[in-house]
């Protein structure tokens, strides 16, 4: 069991404060306020990864620990942007390092940060694929990380090569996550977000885990 969140929206989000009080925040702090709600669903670490569309970068800040241990406003103010995705961790996979705590981000063959809750029981098959036919050098025991290197896999076959502006299309997106629920076997739900484009989520074709979409009208 872990929580997620995911948020994207105007480049200058508005917090639910009096509009005498109200200034535009960045993405990573309404994911801190969610994370905060989340706390239940893990105890053992959590982790914030933005994405800025003027720079073009990720920043990542976690560790072990609760989130309001983690988080302070210097940590917060380094995740910029209006696109970020957190998580808390349960463990039940992979070790107390903290190159396994979620999010994961990859910078090939395209930005790509994703944080899941759940299982992939058939982890040990798919990493061993990686590593023997696709020379994919795993860094961590966290089956999340095979997810990653699938879905990137996934979605650049569907582009035709390494997607661009022309064929990173929302088609593509749909056909490498239906490929994912062909490959993983297990209970997930998973949100990410791919630089320059937006965010992504889905879970298994069962729905074993559960996943929210929320709109707030501001």
């Amino acid at each position: 069991m872990c929580g997620i969140i995911g948020i994207i929206g105007p480049e200058k989000l508005q917090t639910r404060m009096p509009p005498y009080r109200r200034a535009p925040v960045p993405a990573a702090f309404e994911c801190y306020r969610g994370l905060l709600v989340l706390q239940h669903r893990g105890q053992d670490a959590a982790g914030i990864v933005s994405y800025d569309n003027k720079t073009h970068m990720f920043a990542s800040e976690k560790d072990l620990g609760l989130v309001a241990q983690i988080f302070d406003k210097p940590r917060i103010e380094k995740l910029s942007g209006y696109m970020a995705i957190g998580h808390t961790r349960y463990a039940t996979v992979g070790t107390d390092s903290t190159s396994d705590i979620q999010p994961m981000v990859t910078g090939i063959p395209f930005g790509l940060t994703m944080a899941h809750n759940g299982n992939i029981l058939n982890y040990f098959s798919l990493a061993k694929k990686l590593t023997d036919d696709f020379r994919r050098q795993l860094l961590t025991k966290n089956d999340l990380e095979v997810l990653i290197h699938y879905f990137a896999h996934y979605l650049t076959e569907e582009s035709g090569g390494i997607p661009d502006k022309n064929t990173f299309a929302f088609e593509n997106i749909k056909k490498a996550a239906a490929r994912i629920f062909d490959t993983m076997v297990g209970g997930y739900a998973v949100v990410g977000l791919i630089a320059n484009e937006g965010l992504v989520a889905f879970r298994d074709p069962k729905g074993l885990r559960p996943l929210v979409l929320g709109n707030r009208d501001e």
